[in-house]
């Protein structure tokens, strides 16, 4: 009887998820995601990261239509994606590349990256390769953000996409990260889906020599272990005052 009812819910859930998609405005589920996540998205703290610290090299995986690339100021900035459509103006030094990620790293020989945005394809084995790579590539002082960490329900969190919201299993990439270095990881609550943060991967590297293999974790013991180390800010000083004991430099000169 469980089993059943919770199939129910699991089919009631897409039907809810179809009918907001339909909607101009998307109310379904507004109230649980604004109890969960702070007034600040993922956008804002991006644009954040990009005013205030000093960034040379910036690498974006997952371009999409170049909506967080043109937030870049970087001296010199990459996106990587194998199907990306600008629609946003850039200016600057754009380098766009029309590949996977894995073929994209497998390839790179160039200058490490001050700061990484992973925000490609939502499935938890390629989450972990992308963030062992970014991890190989980064600066010792540099950064790596990780978009749709934190999902709000087991519905959105699916492997599979069948909700019109949708983050993947990327959480599960991320868990065995926390667990190997939890210090060099903080997770913002940043609508609509969470911004993980990750520093020094010298401590990282230092024991790994290959991607980890996602969580085998349930769903709620995933989001304990995240939320363990994780912070809900709602305006641009208490993002301050978070980042400023987590991720101290390089500032703007």
């Amino acid at each position: 009887m469980s089993a059943l009812m919770a199939k129910i819910g699991t089919e009631a859930a897409r039907l809810y998820y179809f009918a907001e998609s339909l909607l101009p405005h998307r109310y379904l589920f507004a109230y649980q995601k604004r109890r969960l996540y702070s007034r600040l998205s993922y956008v804002d703290v991006l644009a954040f990261l990009h005013r205030t610290y000093r960034v040379r090299r910036y690498l974006e995986i997952g371009v999409d239509t170049g909506g967080t690339l043109a937030l870049s100021r970087a001296q010199w900035n990459c996106g990587v994606d194998p199907a990306f459509s600008i629609r946003s103006p850039l200016e600057g030094n754009f380098c766009l590349v029309r590949k996977t990620s894995d073929d994209f790293f497998r390839e790179y020989a160039g200058e490490p990256f001050d700061l990484v945005f992973v925000d490609g394809l939502h499935e938890a084995t390629q989450v972990s390769r992308d963030l062992f790579n970014a991890l190989r590539h980064l600066e010792p002082s540099g950064l790596i953000a990780v978009h749709d960490t934190v999902p709000f329900n087991r519905t959105v969190a699916s492997a599979r996409r069948y909700t019109s919201i949708w983050t993947g299993d990327v959480y599960r990439a991320l868990v065995p990260y926390i667990q190997c270095c939890e210090d060099g990881v903080l997770t913002l609550l940043a609508a609509p889906a969470g911004l993980t943060l990750m520093k020094s991967p010298r401590a990282f590297l230092e024991v790994l020599n290959e991607p980890l293999a996602p969580s085998r974790l349930g769903y709620r013991e995933c989001m304990r272990l995240i939320g363990r180390r994780s912070h809900k800010v709602d305006g641009i000083p208490e993002l301050q005052r978070v980042l400023g004991s987590f991720y101290p430099g390089p500032r703007q000169e």
